[in-house]
């Protein structure tokens, strides 16, 4: 798997909230149809499927921090649907097959040292691009030769 990590003050939600801040839809609407445009395209035989994984910090509890993240990362693909139909409409049946969208909540923090907690980068989320195996990319091909 690939991962891209978007910037915290890319991809910005209000403490608490999950809808996107203007920067976000920004960045959203100025990177998503490059990436799509390679996932998609002269990439597609490679490429099994697209993550979109939100991650919030340790305040809260365990059920709110999922919660909001799956709220999050839901409204990142969402957005990214309208972006794709507006700017890439020849992908965006692509973009709605290999994409997903998911919440980790409070799983995976990252630490400045080993007990304090950077609570400004673990609320970020993460485009994962899964790669398919040789196996798949050959069993892919097969099906299409049989059709």
């Amino acid at each position: 798997a690939l991962l891209i990590v978007v910037p915290e003050n890319l991809l910005t939600f209000e403490l608490g909230k999950s809808a996107l801040s203007p920067t976000a839809e920004r960045f959203l609407a100025e990177a998503l149809p490059f990436y799509v445009r390679a996932l998609c395209g002269p990439l597609r035989d490679k490429i099994d499927s697209l993550a979109i994984e939100g991650h919030t910090d340790d305040h809260g509890s365990d059920a709110f921090n999922l919660k909001l993240s799956q709220e999050r990362s839901l409204a990142v693909m969402v957005k990214g649907m309208e972006v794709i139909q507006a700017a890439e409409p020849a992908s965006y049946q692509c973009f709605q097959e290999i994409t997903s969208a998911a919440g980790r909540g409070r799983q995976d923090l990252i630490y400045e040292s080993s007990a304090v907690v950077n609570r400004e980068k673990s609320r970020r989320e993460i485009f994962e691009i899964r790669l398919r195996s040789a196996e798949q990319r050959h069993l892919r091909e097969q099906s299409a030769k049989a059709l």
